[in-house]
């Protein structure tokens, strides 16, 4: 009788595969065809849910890759995202191009804007490089509002119409899900594959030690440049994706606490790891999701509690819990996954 007591890979492709087990792949199978039919399982309301989580997690994947694999510092991702909405925007009322073209257009237009305010990592680091990703913040919100407003609708912002794949229109929640969901399992799986790849190891060397990584040839400058594209990029989809999401763009959906935001979801999941950017987003926004929800009704036991008081009580909440993680479980909610996963594995032995 043969007696199994492991999981053993007796060749590189099994050893290297994304997948390893029959049991993963079944699994797998089951939660993509779970996403394909949820639109008609649920409620609208719950729809629009997955659609925004989608959105941000894009974004906050983006930022994974430059802060946690190459140890780089941003606080301008909604600036690049606006860059990305606004660059659909004016493609889509003036040249009426297909919606997936304009998409990858507006995610290339973000990466080299991003790309530009990366150049002073040839110099800087740490917290002067996120002095100068928070200037982009600046800058991009003045150049949109104020010399670019013949294109952007400077305050006014401007309309986007529907998403359109040939003569189908994405109009509704759960037509559009079929458009924002797909893309951001396109991306999450090249970005897993992004980290075990030649680019990836590279980032990971230069946040673990530039002068080691530089000594074995890694040419810093280069990589922190397409880090801060990639970042840019993924943050373009998402802000052109938002953009034919909302059909209406303006600065003030792209602000400074949206990438204080997108910070915290990583601090929250755990730095360096695509899962962890899943686990932040899912709980943050969970979180946000749950107060909105609950606000209302919390006025009805506290009357001094209005609508008013829900956007500050979930600052105070979002600044609590990351402070928590950070003093508690710094390497966040993803190490925790990952010591559930080894205990499963090994249980019942102790070791």
């Amino acid at each position: 009788m043969e007696l199994r007591g492991g999981i053993f890979n007796i060749t590189y492709a099994q050893d290297s595969a994304l997948i390893r087990t029959n049991f993963y792949k079944f699994i797998l199978a089951v939660f993509l065809l779970f996403i394909a039919i949820l639109p008609l399982l649920v409620l609208t309301s719950w729809v629009a849910m997955v659609n925004g989580f989608c959105i941000i997690l894009i974004s906050v994947i983006g930022l994974q890759i430059l802060v946690g694999f190459s140890g780089q510092v941003s606080l301008g991702q909604a600036a690049f995202m606006a860059v990305g909405a606004y660059t659909a925007g004016v493609l889509v009322n003036r040249f009426d191009l297909p919606c997936l073209l304009v998409i990858a257009i507006a995610g290339f237009v973000a990466g080299l804007v991003g790309t530009f305010f990366g150049l002073p990592t040839f110099r800087v680091k740490g917290f002067y490089l996120a002095l100068v990703t928070i200037a982009a913040q600046f800058i991009i919100h003045f150049l949109i509002n104020h010399p670019l407003s013949g294109f952007t609708g400077g305050g006014s912002g401007i309309q986007v119409p529907a998403a359109q794949l040939g003569d189908f229109v994405f109009r509704n929640e759960r037509q559009i899900y079929y458009l924002i969901v797909p893309i951001t399992v396109f991306l999450v799986y090249i970005s897993i594959n992004l980290g075990r790849s030649k680019i990836g190891r590279a980032l990971i060397a230069i946040r673990d030690g530039d002068l080691a990584a530089q000594s074995m040839g890694i040419n810093i400058f280069r990589y922190k440049l397409l880090a801060f594209f990639i970042c840019s990029v993924y943050a373009g989809v998402a802000g052109a994706l938002w953009a034919f999401y909302a059909r209406f763009i303006g600065m003030e959906q792209f602000t400074l606490w949206n990438s204080v935001w997108y910070m915290g979801m990583l601090m929250v999941g755990g730095m360096g790891n695509i899962t962890a950017a899943i686990f932040g987003t899912l709980f943050l926004r969970g979180l946000e999701e749950g107060i909105t929800t609950l606000g209302p009704h919390l006025g009805t036991i506290w009357p001094k509690f209005g609508p008013a008081m829900i956007f500050p009580l979930l600052n105070i909440v979002f600044g609590l819990i990351v402070i928590l993680f950070l003093i508690f479980e710094p390497r966040g909610l993803y190490h925790r996954w990952k010591l559930l996963k080894r205990w499963f594995h090994r249980y019942p032995f102790p070791y």
